[in-house]
């Protein structure tokens, strides 16, 4: 009877600590992914702080005197007025981004302290029968989070671009006011 006893033991033993292993590398690699994706946040936020700032810079740049605008023919002020909606319309989208990713952040951070409590199981080797399905659940967050900052970059690149076009021919349709 011992030795049945000890048998079952040690079976338990061998198994609980191999389900220990499936947890310990699922959070591992969670982790992982998790920080990367932390990063590559960090520097979206770092180049779309740098873009709104760039946009503030030039929608100030491009004052349009009143006086000297009321002189242009109405066909050449149709053109300055539809240069700077079409700056402003840029910014918008830049706003709707930001707001974008104000929102992934907040969710980010609602699940990080979810990430934290499982590399606190790790450990302490104290593991829930659903902590695997809690980090494929935060896996798959973490994959759908690292999708779309990269369609985010994708929008941000287009928006600084239509920044600097739109800038530059307001800019340039501005000159005329100056002759």
């Amino acid at each position: 009877m011992k030795n049945i006893f000890l048998f079952l033991s040690l079976t338990l033993l061998l198994a609980s600590c191999k389900s220990f292993d499936k947890e310990i590398s699922a959070i591992n690699n969670l982790t992982s992914k998790w920080d990367a994706v932390a990063n590559m946040a960090s520097a979206f936020s770092n180049s779309l702080n740098e873009a709104n700032a760039d946009f503030t810079q030039k929608i100030a740049g491009v004052e349009i005197d009143s006086s000297a605008f009321a002189t242009l023919p109405t066909e050449q002020q149709d053109k300055i007025l539809m240069a700077k909606e079409n700056l402003m319309s840029v910014g918008n989208e830049l706003t709707g981004l930001t707001d974008d990713f104000g929102l992934l952040l907040d969710e980010w951070n609602a699940k990080s302290d979810m990430v934290d409590k499982l590399k606190e199981n790790v450990s302490a080797k104290t593991f829930d029968p659903g902590t695997l399905t809690e980090v494929e659940d935060l896996t798959s967050f973490v994959d759908n989070t690292n999708n779309q900052l990269g369609q985010f970059n994708e929008r941000l690149e287009t928006l600084k671009e239509g920044v600097t076009t739109n800038h530059a021919d307001l800019s340039g349709l501005m000159a005329s006011l100056v002759k």
